[in-house]
C-alpha cells in the first residue's frame, strides 16, 4: 500500500568503462543518466579514495571515454546520440568534435549508445560510428567517412524512429535504428577493422575501409537482426576475433559469442 523511494544506495550504472597507463592509473566511464567520470584506481596517501577525487568530464548519458593516447590528461567524452567532447580533466577546456554532415539532404543516424574506437598504430586517430564509419586523423578537429552505409539501411525501421518514440513522439533520439554501436581496429594488423550494428551486420574491412565484407547469414546460429553491440579483435592473431551478440528485445535471452581466426571463412560458437 505504501511505498517509499530511498535515494541514499550509493549505486550506479556504467555502460562503459576505461582506463589509462598513468602511475597511479585512472579509471574512466560513462553512467546511466549520470555523466562521464573520471577517476584513480589509487592513491599514494592515506585515507583512500575520496569523492572529491573524481572529476566530470561530461554530461547526459555518459557513454564511452577514451583515454588521449598521447596525453592522459585529455580524454575522449561521449554522451548519447554520438555527441563527442575531446576534454582537459586537468583544466575543463573541452571541444566539441562529432561529425557534421556535409550534405544537408543526409541524416547522419547516431545511436543511443554509439560506437567510439582509438585506431592502436596512429595516436593521433580515433573512430565514430553513425551509419557510416567515420576517422579522423587529428583527434576530432576533422572527419571523413571511410565506408558506404554499413547496416542493412531498413526503411521501415528508420522510418519507425523517426516518426514515433513508440507510444508517444520521442525528440531524444533513444530509438535511432540501423547504426553502428561496435567499432574494433585490429592491434596486429594495420588497416583490418570490424564493425557491429545494431540490426545484425558484422562488417570488416582490411584496408582501411575501401572494401568491406558483410557476414550477416554467414554466421552459423547467429540469428538475423541480433543487436551486434561488442566485437574484440584479437591482440594476438590478425584473423581472431570475438563477437558477441545479443536478441533479448525478441525474447530470446540465450548468449551468443562466436570466434573466427580466418577473417571469418570459419566462425565457431562458443557458448550454447
Amino acid at each position: 500500500k505504501n511505498w517509499s523511494f530511498d535515494d541514499k544506495i550509493p549505486v550506479g550504472q556504467f555502460y562503459h568503462i576505461n582506463a589509462d597507463n598513468e602511475m597511479p592509473y585512472h579509471v574512466m566511464g560513462g553512467m546511466q543518466d549520470n555523466g562521464s567520470w573520471h577517476g584513480p584506481a589509487y592513491t599514494w596517501i592515506t585515507g583512500g579514495i575520496r569523492n572529491d577525487y573524481w572529476d566530470n568530464i561530461g554530461g547526459g548519458d555518459g557513454f564511452d571515454v577514451m583515454p588521449d593516447a598521447e596525453d592522459a590528461s585529455w580524454v575522449y567524452s561521449e554522451s548519447q546520440g554520438g555527441n563527442v567532447d575531446r576534454r582537459n580533466w586537468k583544466t575543463g577546456e573541452s571541444w566539441f568534435i562529432k561529425p557534421l554532415s556535409l550534405n544537408p539532404k543526409l541524416l547522419l543516424r547516431w545511436n543511443w549508445n554509439t560506437a567510439m574506437a582509438q585506431d592502436p598504430f596512429d595516436k593521433k586517430t580515433i573512430y565514430l560510428g553513425s551509419q557510416f564509419l567515420h576517422k579522423s586523423v587529428n583527434k576530432g578537429v576533422s572527419w571523413q567517412v571511410i565506408s558506404p552505409d554499413l547496416t542493412t539501411n531498413d526503411t521501415t525501421k528508420i522510418k519507425a524512429f523517426q516518426n514515433t518514440g513508440g507510444l508517444t513522439l520521442d525528440i531524444t533520439g533513444a530509438e535511432t535504428h540501423c547504426t553502428i554501436i561496435t567499432i574494433s581496429p585490429s592491434p596486429k594488423e594495420q588497416g583490418t577493422i570490424w564493425v557491429g550494428t545494431d540490426d545484425g551486420n558484422v562488417q570488416l574491412t582490411r584496408d582501411g575501409g575501401k572494401t568491406w565484407e558483410n557476414f550477416r547469414g554467414k554466421i552459423p546460429g547467429l540469428s538475423m537482426d541480433c543487436w551486434i553491440p561488442q566485437i574484440t579483435a584479437s591482440r594476438y592473431s590478425a584473423g581472431e576475433a570475438f563477437v558477441v551478440a545479443n536478441d533479448y528485445r525478441r525474447g530470446d535471452f540465450k548468449p551468443y559469442i562466436f570466434r573466427t581466426t580466418d577473417y571469418g571463412k570459419t566462425w565457431k560458437r562458443m557458448v550454447d
